[in-house]
């Protein structure tokens, strides 16, 4: 205390903000028998001090309410934060400055989860990892004739060189696919990308087996843009530092090995000997049809066939194929089958695939 004035630290303005907001949100959540834990790491090391916040919608913006904020991490890491049953998208954030809108002051650190949407289950709690980025400064705009972005994909503060930076207009693909452009970065983690005047949601992906499609694998680095969306101006370059990590649910199996997570589903692709299929995406549609963007994506399978990914309870229409993108090619693996609203059957999905024989 100082002339009559009580000096606050930064960690107590956090938390006496986060009071506020837990009281704000505590009408939207019930007790403590749903919702999601985990812990919160920055380049292996646990992060006390984040908090995590929970949303309805995909890639939040500033104007975004969050509907429901956790207390911070302890000095563990570790977060709890009871949500009502259903599906949300989550941000971890560490600021001096309030959670949300993220300001993403230089030293903030940020994690918006790439296994989004989670899914919370009646009486239980999923478990969730966040693997933490720092925030850098931002390079000045560069003023010219076109606009778009450009700038530096990293890991580690340092360049990753040959990953892809993906663009996209809006959040109705939940970041799948390629998006609005996909561009691969040189040798030193540069990029560039001509883009007319707009909002844009840019995230970097580089898969050690090297192809700018499916899902990341173990070792392979992603990344998603704490200022997203991005405003791209006329006539100016907006440049930034996107910086990446490993896959995120790693971290959830080296911290939580007993028992199953809620929101996790897996099975085995085999051929119709019975042999391992390996290399296989399956793919998670919601329509008959299976036409269209998947709502979600496992694989690729490993040399035992085997494959895991978190999704979203309900009822799904399974394809197990050798490719993603594009029409069924005549030689390609290929297979289907079905996931009841009742849950994955005992033992785990089974799918059994077949050569496509063209039509």
């Amino acid at each position: 205390m100082r002339d009559g004035k009580m000096k606050w630290s930064p960690g107590r303005r956090i938390a006496l903000l986060l009071a506020v907001w837990c009281a704000v949100c505590a009408s939207t959540v019930l007790a403590a028998d749903s919702g999601v834990e985990g812990m919160a790491s920055l380049r292996g090391e646990l992060v006390p001090g984040v908090v995590v916040l929970a949303f309805k919608q995909a890639g939040p913006g500033p104007e975004a309410v969050p509907l429901a904020v956790s207390a911070i991490t302890d000095v563990k890491g570790l977060y709890r934060i009871p949500l009502q049953p259903g599906s949300y998208h989550l941000v971890a954030v560490r600021s001096a400055a309030q959670p949300w809108p993220f300001k993403a002051d230089p030293g903030d650190l940020f994690c918006y989860y790439l296994g989004n949407p989670i899914v919370v289950e009646p009486g239980r709690m999923t478990r969730v990892g966040f693997n933490m980025v720092k925030v850098g400064a931002s390079p000045v705009p560069a003023q010219g004739d076109a606009s778009g972005i450009s700038g530096r994909v990293l890991f580690g503060d340092k360049p990753l060189g040959r990953a892809y930076v993906y663009v996209y207009r809006d959040v109705s693909s939940n970041f799948h696919g390629m998006g609005l452009a996909a561009m691969p970065t040189d040798d030193e983690g540069r990029f560039r990308v001509k883009l007319p005047p707009g909002r844009y949601y840019v995230l970097a992906r580089k898969r050690q087996g090297g192809g700018m499609y499916g899902p990341p694998g173990k070792d392979d680095y992603i990344g998603y843009l704490p200022g997203n969306p991005v405003e791209v101006r006329a006539g100016a370059l907006s440049r930034f530092d996107l910086e990446t990590t490993t896959r995120i649910d790693l971290l959830e199996e080296k911290y939580f090995t007993e028992g199953e997570s809620a929101g996790w589903f897996e099975g085995d692709v085999t051929e119709s000997a019975g042999k391992p299929a390996a290399g296989l995406y399956v793919l998670f549609y919601t329509d008959e049809a299976m036409s269209g963007t998947p709502a979600f994506v496992a694989g690729p399978t490993d040399a035992k066939g085997h494959f895991r990914v978190r999704a979203a309870s309900g009822k799904f229409h399974l394809l197990a194929r050798s490719n993603l993108g594009g029409p069924l090619e005549a030689g390609e693996w290929y297979g289907k089958a079905m996931l009841s609203a009742t849950g994955a059957p005992a033992g785990g999905l089974r799918i059994r695939v077949t050569r496509f024989q063209g039509q």
